[in-house]
């Protein structure tokens, strides 16, 4: 799978990388999991009260299927103390949002387990492929979780 690649700033700000004048490309599903992880899914009423303040993305507007969200509820723990609870739910937004990956036929299986590190919720990512072929890689949510 060919896809346009994204680096990673000293800010920890994606950005879409160039190379010779056009954009960078990449074989793999990094930039897939990249967006599924990074794009606000909107809240339930139930999350979060306010419907102001419940995010989402304008491409669900837009979009004919009305079961499908583009994106993950990640942003919703970025409050929370970094213990097991909440990566535990890291785990389970993670596979929610990567599970069009498995739906669209591009993957058998995805997996997401995460750990803490250093007050960090670090998940690992592993998909196994359509093809046969394994990917996988861990992305670092955020830093300093904790709530003094």
């Amino acid at each position: 799978m060919n896809d346009i690649y994204l680096t990673k700033n000293s800010d920890g700000i994606y950005d879409i990388s160039f190379s010779g004048g056009d954009f960078k490309k990449t074989q793999g599903l990094d930039t897939a999991i990249i967006n599924s992880l990074n794009i606000d899914q909107r809240a339930e009423a139930s999350e979060v009260m306010t419907p102001q303040n419940r995010r989402g993305n304008i491409i669900d507007e837009l979009n004919n299927e009305n079961d499908f969200q583009i994106g993950s509820k990640l942003w919703l723990l970025s409050q929370k103390r970094a213990n097991q609870e909440t990566v535990s739910l890291a785990e389970s937004y993670a596979s929610e949002c990567l599970q069009w990956l498995v739906d669209d036929g591009i993957a058998e299986t995805v997996i997401a387990s995460g750990i803490l590190k250093n007050d960090n919720i670090v998940l690992s990512i592993t998909i196994k492929q359509s093809d046969g072929t394994t990917f996988s890689k861990s992305y670092n949510l955020w830093s300093k979780t904790t709530i003094a």
